[in-house]
């Protein structure tokens, strides 16, 4: 066995994420197996809410001459939800290593599903 080599070989990889876009939200799981040291196939898996874009929130903060209670706010031409679930599978493909300090990997990722 060589002696001069150092580290933790890792066979896989997990990895959270979360999006915000301009009509909703998502939150998302990666499970990769790292098939070489440049070469990682992941399972991708989504949970999120889209909006439509018709949807408009009004609210007036101003109080009634009759009550001290403030009218809530509501969201007008809204009358479902969508809650999307998302999958695919896909490959990173790395070009460059990554330097043990400060260092940046170079890649591409790239998914179906």
């Amino acid at each position: 066995m060589d002696e001069g080599l150092k580290g933790v070989v890792y066979s896989q990889e997990f990895g959270l994420n979360v999006r915000v876009h301009s009509n909703g939200f998502a939150i998302g799981v990666d499970f990769g197996r790292i098939k070489t040291y440049y070469l990682t196939r992941f399972l991708h898996f989504e949970l999120g809410e889209l909006k439509h874009p018709r949807e408009t929130r009004q609210s007036k903060d101003l109080p009634s001459n009759f009550t001290t209670k403030v009218a809530r706010a509501y969201k007008f031409g809204k009358q479902n939800n969508l809650y999307v679930l998302r999958g695919g599978v896909g490959y990173k493909r790395y070009f460059s290593e990554k330097a043990k300090r400060k260092g940046v990997a170079v890649g591409i990722a790239y998914e179906g599903g």
